[in-house]
């Protein structure tokens, strides 16, 4: 990013580098990670969550390591670290690259369609590569066979090296488990296509391929892509790689300079797609944007004058009901459930981030699960200790999209009518008419059983009540509010950097269940309650907001589906 030059712009949801670069798109240079790759090794596996720019950076190593392209290396890498930094490797290799994404992953269909990817990448490897000769053909094709077939006639035709790129090794994988546990123990198995696949890269590991980069989302894959490839190493916590793949605080602060922006959206940023920590071993600590939000939220930005109304890019969101699934292979159900009633109260959580889930002993550990929650971007490192990393919900977007998850998963039946959540929330916050937002709660709590209640508790009401305002990004919740003495107020509504509203809320929930529902039992209740909000003042944030904006103390009461509130 030059001064002076004609902006260049942002070419959302690209993965094709060459493109990129070549078409006055804006790339944020990340090409200084090819030499920390070359320096520890051959065979990487790097995780990352859902749409944080895996591909971009695969499509990087691509064009720089394929001979191909060699002619184009000023084009493509001038102004950037590595073209004044060109590594010996540069352009010296037949890259043959794998994308895994978009398989079918219906059992009857995930096969044929993983046998046809491979098949086609090979093809067109030989047609480009101009290698003279055609793969077998069989009535019945196996990726494994074909794969082999093509690495031996390779062999023969010429002595250049490959480097194989595999992106979205695991994305096929990652929905079959979450619908059909035997299905992916079968294809994953010593027996199965997927390890079949992979142990024909360990056959020719140190002769026809000599280097291989890998990308997913989790490593539950990762048991039978090391069993049929051990030569692979997991980047995925490596403090030299913390920050290849996202965008660091200075690269977001830089564009909204570039562009000429206005700098609150510099805050803005920061709270709804910052917060990523990517390695246990980290001393800076430094955090990572998600980089496909980052250029999203710009992207509107700069097209039409304003921030996108929508702050959650459709394309991040995983499929809850897949996610749910995958929660679910974890057995200890209240456990599960006390873990993700931690996580929705923005507490931290302590584990020992897996490196591999063993299929054996699949889901069985604390630590598996969180770890999982980690992989699948719901949670990042928040603080590096000893033996352990305490890990938390990392920014407001992800708060968003784990509260639809929480709520879908503690009762199904809870996922919001956004409609009507949104006429509720608007008349709490634009007329500060906070009755109907009272009224969406008790229908919504009608729809529990009695054994729901039987079951239920303050700490339980108040992460359904904020589970519900938190799926608004435009909402900044502030939870456990510290006003001193140890004391702190359920929650309170604040001005966010981008979005003002009329009115604004500190909060008491109180619960209470039917059969200790008295009227003393209420007097109590409201005493505790009026305790904790005539310490609201002590809060410098409510007291600045409170300058320029009405604040409503409210306690709200729940037994067990009647909702009432009482402003104090």
């Amino acid at each position: 990013m030059v001064p002076g030059e004609s902006k260049k712009m942002i070419d959302d949801g690209n993965p094709d580098f060459r493109s990129i670069v070549t078409g006055n798109g804006l790339y944020i240079d990340k090409t200084r990670y090819i030499e920390v790759l070359e320096g520890i090794g051959k065979f990487h596996l790097v995780l990352r969550p859902k749409r944080f720019g895996k591909s971009l950076f695969t499509s990087m190593l691509k064009y720089y390591y394929d001979v191909a392209y060699k002619d184009e290396f000023d084009a493509l890498f001038g102004g950037l670290y590595i073209h004044e930094n060109k590594t010996a490797l540069a352009n010296s290799y037949n890259v043959l690259k794998f994308d895994f994404s978009g398989i079918n992953s219906d059992s009857d269909k995930l096969e044929y369609d993983f046998t046809d990817k491979v098949k086609m990448y090979l093809n067109d490897t030989i047609d480009r590569k101009k290698l003279g000769f055609q793969l077998e053909e069989s009535s019945a094709p196996a990726a494994n066979l074909m794969l082999r077939d093509f690495l031996r006639k390779y062999r023969n035709v010429t002595d250049a090296k490959l480097y194989l790129l595999v992106d979205e090794y695991d994305n096929f994988a990652n929905a079959v488990l979450g619908k059909d546990f035997d299905y992916f123990r079968d294809i994953t198995s010593k027996s199965g296509f997927v390890r079949s696949f992979y142990e024909v890269f360990k056959e020719f590991s140190g002769d026809v391929v000599e280097r291989v980069y890998i990308t997913g989302v989790t490593p539950i894959t990762l048991d039978a892509l090391a069993s049929g490839f051990n030569y692979v190493t997991n980047r995925s916590l490596d403090a030299r790689i913390s920050d290849m793949i996202g965008f660091t605080e200075q690269e977001v602060s830089d564009m909204v300079d570039y562009y000429g922006l206005d700098p609150v959206h510099k805050e803005a940023l920061r709270e709804y797609y910052d917060g990523y920590l990517f390695s246990d071993e980290s001393e800076d600590g430094s955090r990572i944007y998600n980089s496909t939000l980052v250029f999203y939220y710009l992207a509107k930005l700069i097209g039409v004058g304003k921030a996108p109304k929508n702050l959650i890019d459709a394309r991040v969101q995983s499929d809850p009901g897949m996610v749910r699934n995958l929660i679910d292979l974890y057995q200890d159900t209240e456990t599960k459930l006390s873990i993700m009633e931690t996580i929705q109260r923005q507490e931290e959580l302590p584990a020992m981030i897996a490196l591999k889930f063993e299929q054996g002993r699949f889901m069985e550990s604390q630590d598996d699960l969180i770890s999982m929650m980690y992989y699948l971007g719901f949670l990042t490192i928040r603080e590096n200790q000893t033996h352990q990393s305490m890990l938390g919900i990392p920014n407001r977007t992800i708060e968003a999209l784990y509260s639809n998850l929480y709520l879908s998963y503690v009762n199904r039946r809870l996922i919001p009518s956004l409609s009507d959540l949104n006429v509720a929330v608007n008349a709490m916050l634009q007329r500060g008419d906070y009755g109907v937002f009272l009224k969406y709660l008790a229908k919504n709590l009608s729809l529990l059983s009695d054994h729901d209640f039987d079951h239920m508790n303050e700490q339980g009401i108040k992460n359904f009540i904020i589970a519900y305002l938190r799926l608004y990004q435009d909402i900044h919740l502030e939870t456990e509010l510290d006003v001193g003495g140890g004391n702190h107020i359920d929650a309170a509504i604040l001005p966010a950097p981008l979005t003002k509203f009329d009115h604004y809320y500190v909060v008491e929930m109180k619960y209470l269940s039917k059969a200790k529902d008295t009227p003393a039992a209420r007097a109590a209740k409201r005493a505790e309650a009026m305790g904790q909000l005539s310490r609201y003042r002590a809060s410098a944030k409510v007291a600045e907001v409170e300058k320029h904006f009405p604040i409503h103390k409210l306690i709200i009461l729940v037994v067990k589906n009647e909702v009432t509130a009482e402003e104090v």
